[in-house]
């Protein structure tokens, strides 16, 4: 012993050490029933020094109620032990109800055969709430990460060592177990497309002192692949290299998929307004010189009315070809509506009489040089479709149900009304198909092996027919026998509502009321192109009372509507200032010529094009070539008293 320290002197150093250190000192004789405590005890339990010790009783009040067993349980443990401490962690709860935690450290000693207790008290309540709420963020991480099913893992370079939590198995497609991986089955578990790009990523990564990232692909033992993103950062770094490093990886599958599924879907969305704007600008610069050629031989087939004159056996081979020629535009066409989307259709209640009617007006020719004759039955009914696209399918069957047939065959057309639905019966007693036929008749270019029977064709009409009634929310029936005709039935939707007017009809009425007063009817076509704009002016003077003007842009178009103010506006769709549509905005912004009808006559015949062309406001829609019969019927339909038809050869 330091000579200098008296057993007085280091009591008291050792009182000075137990307050700097807040270590509350006890000493309880158990057989006495007294015992001392330091000033930090009183302080710790907020107890006065000049009330004395308090007795066994009094100081367990103090403890927390959940506690109080357990500490009295251990007070028996510290009795019952010859040596050794014993400690334990309890609370204590004021009388304001604040709660503090202690820390306990006791043993007993046996002195001139007495048992006497030794012990410190330590206030650790700051401690134990940080552990706690470390505990908590913890495990709210853990959850957080298992809700999401990501797996964590650290690996330590000091000794090699990899910890992976359950969900890392999991993302594998394997059940957890105590060994992580090797390196080898690591690598064996990525897919080997991937394996040395992750192998490189992982060596630049144990020497990065930042964060790291990289996807990659895996195989479950089932043969499954999935997509998992892995993010690492280093929590030890040792001479510029990290010795410690945590990551998580997490299941990108879904989000992969997605992108793969956008990405493709953009692909076929650019590839799709390609091929419509290759077909319309092919159709346009096709349709457009044929515009001509027809028209002027039609013109010329009406000047030479009889069909057996020399300069007429000329001109009819060249209708002929030029109508062939424009079949086969149409069917190409067809051909790119093969995919159209049930989305783009004008579903509205519909006439069924109405709109068989408007079909038999595109194949009384076809009918009439065929001598097939084409009967209506009973045609009852309204069906919720497209009008164009359920027109598109009846000239389709009436059309194959003429060329198909017999020399003085029929094709005829009627309507059965359901609860739900109508059907439609396009029937002809031609030469009907075999059942090994009618099983492939909806495929593409298929025409059943009559290729080479000089019937005009392409073999698209039955599989566009087959596309659009389904769109439609219809089905399709066929029966055919060998010789014996064949019969098409096409049900569709029954509306219970009222037929919607088309909006032909609509124009009709407007111009006629307009038009009411003895002045000759005006036309103006806006057109560009001389030689169209020669051949409709030849054909308005030659058959109608129609006073027809024509402008070249769409600048001159416009200004001359607001002076003339004419009954019905032909617009090209192209012109050279700008387009038919900006002609039709600024004629219906102007009050004064809001109100004219305007009809799009165009080489542009995509369906995507006239849906849009009617939607901006157009009252029609007119394609070239026109077909004279047809144009003059619908300026008839328009004009009823200025139009003076004359049989077309």
């Amino acid at each position: 012993m330091n000579p200098h320290l008296t057993p007085a002197s280091m009591a008291h150093r050792m009182e000075l050490a137990a307050e700097v250190a807040e270590l509350g000192i006890f000493v309880r004789d158990e057989d006495r029933i007294g015992g001392e405590w330091n000033a930090q005890m009183y302080r710790l339990f907020r107890l006065d020094p000049a009330q004395g010790l308090p007795s066994q009783a009094q100081w367990l009040a103090l403890v927390h109620p959940d506690d109080r067993e357990r500490m009295t349980r251990s007070r028996e443990l510290i009795l019952s032990q010859d040596a050794g401490f014993v400690e334990h962690e309890y609370r204590v709860q004021f009388s304001d109800g604040e709660v503090r935690w202690m820390s306990q450290r006791a043993r007993r000693e046996t002195i001139e055969g007495r048992n006497v207790l030794f012990g410190i008290t330590a206030d650790v309540t700051a401690r134990v709430l940080n552990e706690q709420a470390l505990r908590q963020a913890h495990e709210r991480a853990a959850l957080s990460a298992r809700s999401v099913g990501m797996g964590v893992w650290e690996w330590d370079s000091a000794n090699g060592i990899s910890i992976w939590d359950d969900a890392m198995f999991r993302l594998r497609g394997m059940e957890p177990r105590p060994q992580v991986p090797d390196d080898d089955e690591l690598l064996s578990l990525i897919h080997p497309d991937d394996r040395d790009a992750v192998a490189a990523r992982l060596s630049a990564a144990s020497r990065l002192l930042g964060p790291s990232a990289c996807d990659f692909r895996v195989i479950w033992p089932d043969g499954t692949v999935r997509w998992l993103a892995s993010r690492s950062m280093p929590l030890a770094v040792v001479d510029g290299n990290p010795t410690r490093c945590i990551g998580v990886n997490w299941d990108i599958t879904d989000h992969i998929e997605a992108e793969s599924a956008q990405r493709a879907k953009l692909l076929s969305d650019r590839e799709s307004h390609a091929k419509t704007e290759l077909l319309a600008r092919i159709s346009h610069e096709l349709r457009t010189p044929l515009h001509a050629v027809l028209g002027f031989a039609q013109l010329l087939q009406h000047e030479f009315e009889d069909p057996t004159a020399r300069p007429r056996t000329r001109i009819d081979p060249i209708v002929a070809a030029g109508q062939h020629l424009l079949a086969l535009i149409n069917d190409l066409l067809d051909l790119s509506n093969l995919q159209v989307s049930a989305t783009s259709l004008r579903t509205q209640p519909v006439s069924v009489a109405e709109v068989v009617a408007e079909a038999l007006l595109f194949v009384e020719g076809p009918a009439r040089a065929s001598r097939v004759t084409t009967r209506l039955e009973s045609l009852e009914g309204v069906v919720d479709c497209d009008r164009a696209r359920l027109r598109q399918v009846l000239i389709n069957l009436l059309t194959n149900a003429i060329k198909y047939n017999r020399e003085g065959g029929e094709a005829a057309v009627h309507s059965i009304v359901g609860q739900d639905h109508v059907t439609l019966v396009v029937q002809d007693n031609g030469l009907g198909v075999s059942p090994e036929q009618i099983a492939s008749m909806f495929e593409p270019l298929n025409r059943l092996g009559r290729e080479h029977s000089g019937v005009d064709g392409t073999g698209i009409g039955l599989t566009l027919v087959k596309v659009l009634v389904g769109h439609m929310g219809g089905q399709l029936r066929v029966s055919s026998e060998p010789g014996s005709g064949t019969r098409f039935e096409v049900d569709l939707p029954r509306s219970m509502g009222p037929a919607v007017i088309e909006p032909t009809a609509q124009a009709a009425q407007h111009v006629t009321a307009s038009g009411t007063d003895s002045r000759r009817s005006r036309l103006l076509y806006i057109e560009d192109n001389p030689v169209n704009a020669l051949l409709v002016q030849e054909l308005v003077n030659s058959h109608t009372l129609l006073d027809i003007v024509i402008e070249e842009t769409g600048t001159l178009g416009v200004a001359r509507a607001r002076q003339m103010r004419p009954e019905l506006v032909l617009i090209d769709m192209q012109l050279p200032d700008f387009d038919g549509f900006e002609v039709l905005r600024q004629l219906k912004a102007d009050p004064e010529t809001a109100k004219l009808t305007c009809v799009a006559l165009s080489a542009n015949a995509l369906p995507a094009y006239i849906a849009r062309a009617m939607a901006a406001g157009f009252d029609d829609y007119w394609t070239k070539p026109i077909d004279f019969s047809e144009f003059l019927g619908a300026l008839e339909q328009l004009f009823p008293n200025a139009v003076h038809l004359t049989p077309l050869q």
